[in-house]
Formats: structure tokens, sequence, C-alpha cells
């Protein structure tokens, strides 16, 4: 009976069938893009086993004396072995925390690695942390420093870009519009009253084209705003005007709640106006601001907040977002496959120093 448990038990553990053959179908099409996760997971997961790291946090847990954690330490009477303990736990809680980062710098690598044709301008790639060190201002691009570009970072800033007050005043206006939409169908009404309330990508354009005829000569003030990802494409053609993609990574749980969906929707429209208001980037139309799922998580249906303020064109999911950076998400999985079986070698070395 025990053994039927435990094999039942490791199939439902195990990888699917399907997700590993895509996976091997994305290590032969994007074997760049894997390389990049796995060495990004693998820095982090590294780090965090680092000796010194498991120490500070080990002396950090000893010192703290919680008369649970603490006693159940000592009564280990093995300081390695409560170390293992410790280490295993803070990696845990780094994963958890810190996964989504090291996602995100796998993302640059991507855009640094994928081929190019031979001539093709590159694109210029900022991250949160760049636009905070004033990288956009200075005309100094990701692409122009490499994948060693956390070192030359100098503040930890965030991204405080100056907006036309009016825009700001327009921007907090159309959100305004979008509550009182949704609040004249009573709740009870909403699943059967979408078009009453619901935002069309007719409707998103218009509130993008509000925000671009109010940018003008009233006075500018800081303002944050929150980008993970900007991509300015050079065009070849001919209008030589870039096109420009502004990307903010939204866990879709947390617009859920109605004031998290509503401050990301004004800080779509606050990041619209800021990149169009951006002398290198002047033509609106060919901007694209959007919050955008990152991981692809079990389908859900919007609620109703949701669905009043963002449209297909402003709310990414995980499929356009993983389309629009030209690589399968199974590259994604096969990297932090590869790094967790790294990760796996290692704990066995460490469990095997253990005085038992």
């Amino acid at each position: 009976m025990v053994r039927k448990s435990t094999s039942r038990t490791q199939r439902k553990f195990g990888p699917d069938a399907r997700q590993l053959t895509a996976e091997a179908e994305a290590r032969a099409s994007h074997p760049w893009a894997v390389e990049a996760v796995r060495e990004n997971f693998s820095k982090g997961i590294s780090q965090v086993l680092a000796d010194a790291f498991v120490g500070t946090r080990f002396d950090a847990f000893a010192a703290r004396q919680d008369p649970i954690t603490a006693t159940l330490l000592q009564g280990m009477d093995s300081v390695p072995t409560a170390r293992v303990l410790v280490g295993n736990f803070t990696l845990a809680h780094t994963i958890a925390t810190q996964s989504r980062f090291w996602l995100e710098d796998a993302i640059i690598a991507m855009f640094l690695r994928r081929p190019r044709e031979p001539g093709a301008p590159p694109p210029a790639i900022y991250s949160m942390s760049t636009l905070g060190d004033g990288w956009l201002n200075s005309g100094r691009s990701i692409w122009d420093v490499g994948e060693g570009w956390r070192e030359e970072l100098i503040s930890r800033s965030p991204w405080r870009p100056l907006v036309c007050a009016k825009s700001l005043s327009r921007a907090d206006a159309i959100v305004a519009e979008e509550d009182a939409r949704l609040d004249a169908v009573p709740p009870k009404k909403r699943p059967s009253s979408w078009p009453l309330f619901g935002l069309t990508e007719e409707l998103d354009t218009a509130a993008f084209s509000q925000i671009s005829a109010s940018l003008g000569t009233s006075p500018a003030r800081p303002t944050s705003v929150r980008c993970n990802l900007l991509i300015v494409e050079p065009d070849v053609g001919v209008s030589n005007e870039p096109t420009i993609w502004g990307i903010r990574y939204i866990n879709p749980t947390v617009l859920q709640q109605e004031a998290t969906a509503r401050a990301e929707r004004l800080n779509v429209l606050r990041l619209y106006a800021a990149l169009a208001q951006e002398k290198p980037l002047r033509d609106p139309s060919r901007i694209t601001a959007a919050v955008a799922e990152l991981v692809p998580r079990p389908m859900r249906r919007p609620a109703p907040h949701i669905d009043a303020h963002f449209s297909p064109k402003t709310h990414w999911d995980a499929g356009q977002l993983w389309d629009f950076i030209g690589v399968p998400f199974a590259a994604v999985t096969a990297g932090i496959r590869d790094a967790g079986a790294a990760m796996r070698e290692e704990l066995v070395k460490e469990l095997r120093t253990l005085e038992i």
C-alpha cells in the first residue's frame, strides 16, 4: 500500500510527457533561450547555497533566539545539520520570492542573444533598474553594455520621469470614467452586461488618444511609473520612427483586488504618457503600454473590474507576452529544469557532509 501511494505521488510530481516533448522541441529551436534561463536561475541558486550566505542566515536564526526555531536547531545537537536545515529553508523562501527576478533577467538575456538579421540595427533595451538609473535620458541601453549591465548600475532609485501635469489629470479622469461605467451596473447583472462596462480595444485606443492630445506645455512633475521591460525597436523603413513597447509584469491574482487593478490601469496610462512625450519617441501610434502575465496560470474568468479597466490591447496573457519575446515558454521550463538538476547535485553533496 505504501509503495502504491508513493508511486502515485511520484507520477503526479513528475513532468508531463507532453511538457517534456515541448521542452525537447524548445531545446532544438531556441537553445540560447534555454541557456539564458538556466544561467540566471543557477546563478541565483548558487548565491543562496553559498556557504557565506547560509552562514549569515544561520547566525541570524541563532541570534534571534526564537523560542521555537532556536530550540529546534539546538535540539539537533549538530551545527552542520542545523545549517543544512536553515540553508534549505532559505533556498525555498528565496526561490519563492526571487525567481521572478531571475526570470526577468533571463528575458533581458534573451533579447541580447536572440538571432537578428545581418545588418539590422539593434533595439534599445531597458529594465526597471536601468530606467530608474537614468539610462533612458542619457541614451544608454542594455544593448550597449551587454549582460554585465547590472554591474553598471549606480543607483537603485525608482523610475520617476517628468510627466505633463495635464496628462496625469487626464489619466485620473479616464480611470474614474471607467469606474463610473462599472458602478452603473448592479453587481448581480455584471456577468451578463459586459457591453455596458467592458473596455474594448477601441475604447482603449481612444483613451490613449486622449492622453496624447493632453500632452503639451503644461508643467511636468516627477511621477512614479513602473515598467519592467522597455524595448525601442528602430524602424528600417521609410518613416524612420521607432516602435516602442513598455511592459509591466503582473501576477494576475493581484488584479482580483479592485484597488490594485485600478492602480495598474493608472500606471499603464502614465507609462504611455511618459513614453509619448519623450523626444525620440514622438509618434504615439507606435507605442504599446500594457500589463503582462509573466507565467501561464490556470484560466479563470476575469473579475468585472478587470474588464472595466483593461482590454486585450493593454492586458496580455502569458501567451501574448512570450509571443512578443519570440520564445516558447517551454524553453523557460527547460532551463529551469536544468537548473533544478544542478541544484539537486549541490544539495546531495551538502547532505553527504553532515555529521550524522
